[in-house]
């Protein structure tokens, strides 16, 4: 057990920090490849201090064939996996999921996102219904349920047996809903809770990547203000030092605002997204550049254009970008991981067609052409090592940062009350 005064809180608990990152620092081992899904999880054989939470994630990556570069870091349940679901089938990720979340052995019940009331199908609802899941169609709904209210007896605390999981997507929440929820509800485990925080802006992520531990793994890249001026450009040649670069928002999803720029014309496309926005309305409906007339971020990311090897769909070349799926949990002390699936999604054009710099290496999902392909097994294998040693040292690191805000808030409310 941990126990924090009050008065000696702050000093302690960075004594405390820096003691569970020196310790973990010895224990990390790589985490095993394992392709059932069934049985999926790895542990680690050395334990924390850390309290239990489980995450459902993304990344979308680059892969030359030897190393992966990883472009973006998102929350699994905020995606619909359609890319997916035309190789293997229609809900076919989900099953995968909710498998998954089944070998905990704990209710799983779930505040539905409105698109998941109309097409359960496409999320393998029934799945997660035959096996004791619940849908409520609102938060209200579920605090409501007495079944929920009961597992919140405090005589309940800390028995994982009738502790829930809840999935409450969190896209167009208030940000402290989870916290909230959390703090009335405290006998549950929120699927994300520790992660939401750090993917949902890229600022987030940016700052977990500086590390030099993880820096590698992620293309170069810095953040910059929205206020244009003339050197703008030049500074950023001068950073990255690349052919080409990515410009991204800070807060945005779905590609919006994300531009493939060549050196040449980046002047030319910051001036026009930051200082003439009302030029921006004849891109009509691509929102790569429209979403910058409503941007009112301060600051934007601009990263190095990394390619990933050419891969071929029927005879066509293709830069793809590789979406991998993973949960990540921290039980009894133990952290885990589980890979549930990847594929490449694939741009608008191959490269041997005419097309701009996004049409032919931003990935674009469309119902109407293909958009994705299988990964193959040799390259999932070479992806998941390298994966297996970053994933386990990044979550960790997430971890740690959220038990220590969580602890230090705790410590300067009670400062407050006394």
């Amino acid at each position: 057990m941990i126990i924090l005064t009050r008065r000696s809180g702050t000093a302690l608990l960075l004594v405390l920090v820096a003691g569970i990152l020196s310790s973990h620092a010895k224990a990390v081992r790589p985490l095993k490849n394992n392709q059932d899904v069934n049985n999926i999880f790895q542990f680690s054989q050395h334990k924390n201090m850390l309290p239990d939470e489980i995450s459902f994630c993304i990344v979308d990556l680059k892969f030359d064939g030897s190393l992966i570069k990883i472009c973006e870091f998102g929350e699994g349940i905020e995606s619909t996996y359609k890319g997916y679901d035309a190789l293997h089938g229609k809900g076919a990720m989900w099953s995968h999921v909710w498998r998954a979340l089944r070998t905990f052995n704990q209710p799983l019940w779930c505040t539905s996102k409105h698109y998941w009331q109309k097409n359960l199908a496409d999320i393998a609802g029934h799945e997660f219904t035959s096996h004791g899941g619940r849908f409520y169609t609102s938060q209200r709904g579920l605090e409501a349920d007495h079944a929920f209210i009961k597992t919140q007896n405090p005589s309940n605390h800390g028995d994982l047996a009738v502790t829930p999981i809840v999935i409450m997507p969190s896209l167009g929440l208030a940000p402290d809903t989870i916290k909230k929820f959390k703090q009335h509800h405290p006998n549950t485990l929120v699927l994300g809770e520790v992660t939401t925080a750090f993917v949902k802006n890229k600022h987030a992520t940016n700052a977990l990547f500086n590390d030099s531990r993880f820096a590698p793994y992620k293309p170069k890249f810095k953040e910059y203000s929205t206020k244009y001026n003339a050197t703008l450009a030049a500074t950023i040649i001068n950073d990255l030092q690349a052919p080409l670069m990515v410009i991204k928002p800070l807060y945005a999803a779905l590609g919006q605002g994300v531009i493939i720029v060549a050196q040449k014309d980046l002047d030319t496309t910051l001036k026009l997204i930051l200082a003439s926005k009302k030029q921006l309305g004849r891109f009509g409906g691509d929102t790569s550049y429209s979403h910058w007339a409503r941007n009112k971020d301060a600051l934007f990311v601009v990263e190095e254009f990394v390619p990933s090897k050419t891969i071929y769909v029927h005879a066509k070349p293709y830069d793809g970008t590789m979406r991998v799926t993973f949960m990540l949990s921290n039980k009894a002390g133990r952290a885990g991981l589980a890979f549930l699936g990847a594929y490449w999604k694939l741009p608008a054009q191959p490269l041997d067609m005419e097309g701009s710099l996004n049409e032919k290496h931003k990935s674009n999902m469309k119902a109407s052409r293909v958009s994705s392909a299988v990964v193959s097994d040799e390259d999932f294998v070479s992806v998941k090592k390298q994966l297996s040693v970053l994933l386990p040292e990044l979550y960790h690191t997430m971890l740690v940062q959220s038990f220590a805000t969580l602890q230090l808030a705790t410590l300067l409310q009670g400062d407050r009350d006394n």
